[in-house]
């Protein structure tokens, strides 16, 4: 699993990221954006706003996309799609979230 550090996450909120979620991952982990392919999905870590096993810092994400998981009431750190504003949201609804490694 890898993790960031999620201040770094926090801090990058409301800037705009031309690749989306994978461009805010590859740039808080310091890689560039074409290897955003090796990120791998792993465990569940669960739906609806229930989520566990995770620590600030760990990168989540499921099938098309990838997170920050910064802890709190506003748990996760984002992007939606491509030129999309990095946001702070609390749930993922329904879809199952799993822990990502690179």
């Amino acid at each position: 699993m890898s993790r960031v550090d999620p201040n770094a996450a926090i801090a990058e909120v409301g800037k705009v990221y031309p690749q989306g979620c994978s461009g805010l991952v590859c740039y808080l982990l310091g890689r560039p954006w074409k290897s955003a392919a090796s990120f791998s999905m792993g465990s569940s870590v669960g739906s609806n706003g229930s989520y566990t096993g995770l620590s600030p810092g760990d990168l989540v994400g499921f099938p098309g996309h990838v997170a920050v998981y910064v802890g709190g009431d506003r748990q996760f750190v984002d992007v939606n799609g491509a030129g999309g504003i990095c946001r702070r949201l609390n749930s993922y609804g329904s879809t199952v979230v799993y822990k990502v490694s690179y």
